[in-house]
């Protein structure tokens, strides 16, 4: 145990370390906080307001939460202001969080991705001793590609989720348009009887029809953030109607039909590229567990490609044809519908 702290510089990196852990673990939990923090928002404003209707008479010494919308990008204002002014594409961002469902702002986001790329540069520079240029350019990519990936992920599950709920939420508007509920109320209705993501976007368009805002700017503000052609398709199908006339409810039940159409040919189309795309991620791992072998079986024969320059030379080039083959593969297996 003692021999851990022969050298000076073994003990710097061992502080550094236990720093860099402590830094990772505030994050997992102000992450975790940010996920859960609506819900717990949300059960204190029910409590508030269960308190103020049990005690009537009785004035409330808590402060109440504002009802207006919070548009900052941050919880500190400097921060929020330093956002505004330096990052590029702002609205874009703050869209694309959004889409993913979930509570984070731009300020949270970016304090994840900072907080990742030091981890990586650091255990980089702790385990494997590299320069500190490449220790900074692996943190960087690691620390917001990782990130946005997940983002990615998450839009695209989230996307998948509400195209193959919506048409049970326009088969409710077509059972509400044909026994002579308005249109307003059907949109209340889908909002409770089906899951989110779809209950939670027509809760949101409901909700500004309250406040006074027109059912055709709520759900185009909506398909706006949204992004998704079949609710696109619904929009632009009220909107029409709105304006021309017609039958509301058999050009809904037209469009439902269409939209699980739609997806049927989605997962055809799946089911006849799962091959291709099996056949990538087998010719994309196989470099790495090949490489994870030999090194596991003799260290030495390896070492030489991580040490000579040439070796880097090859595993840049090896690793970019890689990609471009993976590239052009994803590319042959996708289709639009």
């Amino acid at each position: 145990m003692l021999e851990i702290f022969a050298s000076p510089s073994d003990a710097v990196k061992l502080i550094i370390l236990g720093g860099g852990a402590f830094i990772v673990l505030v994050l997992l939990l102000s992450s975790f906080d940010l996920l859960g923090g609506k819900d717990k928002q949300m059960q204190r404003r029910i409590n508030q307001v269960a308190g103020q209707r049990s005690t009537p008479d009785k004035p409330s010494t808590q402060p109440l939460e504002s009802l207006r919308r919070n548009t900052s990008d941050s919880k500190i204002a400097s921060v929020d202001r330093l956002i505004k002014g330096v990052v590029p594409n702002v609205g874009m961002l703050r869209q694309r969080l959004e889409r993913s469902g979930w509570p984070l702002k731009i300020g949270d986001y970016l304090l994840i991705c900072s907080g990742l790329c030091f981890t990586v540069a650091l255990l980089l520079w702790l385990v494997l001793d590299f320069s500190l240029a490449v220790n900074l350019l692996a943190g960087f990519a690691v620390g917001f590609g990782v990130p946005h990936v997940v983002i990615s992920r998450q839009i695209a599950n989230r996307t998948k989720k509400f195209s193959s709920l919506l048409p049970e939420a326009l088969d409710l508007i077509v059972r509400g348009v044909r026994s002579g509920l308005p249109v307003n109320e059907t949109m209340k209705t889908i909002a409770e009887e089906i899951a989110d993501p779809v209950g939670l976007e027509f809760q949101r368009i409901s909700d500004q029809a309250k406040i006074g805002v027109s059912m055709d700017e709520a759900m185009w503000s909506t398909a706006k953030r949204l992004q998704i052609p079949e609710f696109n398709f619904l929009v632009i199908s009220m909107s029409i109607q709105r304006e021309t006339g017609g039958n509301l409810a058999e050009i809904i039940e037209n469009l439902a039909n269409m939209v699980r159409r739609r997806e049927q040919m989605r997962l055809k189309v799946k089911a006849m590229s799962s091959e291709a795309r099996a056949s990538a991620m087998i010719i994309g791992s196989l470099p790495f567990i090949m490489c994870a072998l030999i090194s596991f079986i003799n260290p030495g024969y390896m070492s030489t490609l991580f040490v000579d320059p040439r070796g880097w030379i090859m595993i840049g080039i090896g690793l970019s044809s890689l990609l471009v083959g993976l590239f052009i593969m994803a590319k042959m297996v996708r289709f639009e519908i």
